[in-house]
C-alpha cells in the first residue's frame, strides 16, 4: 500500500464545535487547533484531513473573543456563542458547509 495521497481520493473537512472556552481549551485544544491549521491530519488509508475549530458556545463568550483577536487567522474565523441558545446555534454552525476553508 501507498503512503502517498491518492489523487482518487476526495480531501475531508472535519468541522468541531467546543463546548466551553477555559483551562482545557488552552492548554489541549488550543495547540491542536493551530497545528492542524497548518499540517492538516492525513491518514494513509483515509488520506488528507482538514480540521478546523467552527464554533464555540461558552456561557459568556469572553474567552472565545480574547482568543479570537490573539488566534492565527486560519484559526481566528470560527464562530463564537454564549447566552442559553448557544449549543444549538453550535450545531446548527458546525453542520453548515462552509463557503472556504
Amino acid at each position: 500500500m501507498s503512503t502517498s495521497p491518492s489523487k482518487d481520493r476526495a480531501e475531508a473537512l472535519l468541522r468541531v464545535g467546543m463546548i466551553g472556552f477555559g483551562m482545557i481549551f488552552d492548554e489541549i485544544y488550543r495547540p491542536f487547533f493551530e497545528a492542524v491549521a497548518e499540517c492538516p491530519v492525513w491518514i494513509p488509508e483515509f488520506g488528507r484531513c482538514d480540521v478546523i475549530l467552527a464554533a464555540a458556545a461558552s456561557r459568556t463568550g469572553r474567552r472565545a473573543e480574547t482568543y479570537r483577536q490573539q488566534a492565527p487567522p486560519k484559526v481566528a474565523s470560527f464562530q463564537s456563542f454564549h447566552r442559553p441558545e448557544a449549543v444549538s446555534q453550535l450545531l446548527a454552525a458546525c453542520t453548515r458547509l462552509p463557503t472556504a476553508v
